[in-house]
């Protein structure tokens, strides 16, 4: 289930970094798998659900945030998915690592913005993805 995961995962952010697009039935096998994985290893099903919960409540705050900064409306980020995501896999009990996992390589790729363009667009979804498989794959 992990190599599963990591693999749909690579995917997703694979995709993301050449089309600039999130496909829905990639994102629901990902958090599928990564929900099972979550209720065979912890024996409960509000590990995984909570873990999901609180990914998306941390993108849409930072959505808020980056609104509130560039002080115009943007659309539902993508990230933000992402979050939620990643939350789904990693569990609520691992969330606190892989955000701020998360956002250090988010950082990293945001200072590699000047080697490629697409790393303008895909900096926070690459971050999530790597902070994803390094959780699942150190446990």
């Amino acid at each position: 289930l992990i190599l599963a995961t990591d693999c749909m995962l690579l995917c997703i952010a694979t995709i993301y970094f050449n089309e600039s697009k999130l496909f829905p039935s990639l994102l629901f096998v990902a958090g599928g798998l990564g929900a099972i994985h979550r209720t065979l290893l912890d024996g409960t099903t509000i590990e995984f659900i909570s873990g999901g919960y609180l990914g998306l409540m941390i993108g849409i705050v930072l959505w808020r945030i980056e609104i509130l900064l560039q002080k115009k409306k943007k659309p539902f980020p993508d990230y933000a998915i992402m979050l939620s995501v990643g939350g789904v896999c990693v569990g609520r009990s691992e969330l606190i690592v892989f955000f701020i996992t998360s956002l250090l390589i988010a950082c990293m790729m945001y200072g590699m913005r000047s080697i490629s363009e697409r790393f303008r667009q895909s900096e926070w979804i690459i971050g999530t993805t790597v902070a994803v498989l390094m959780a699942l794959s150190y446990r």
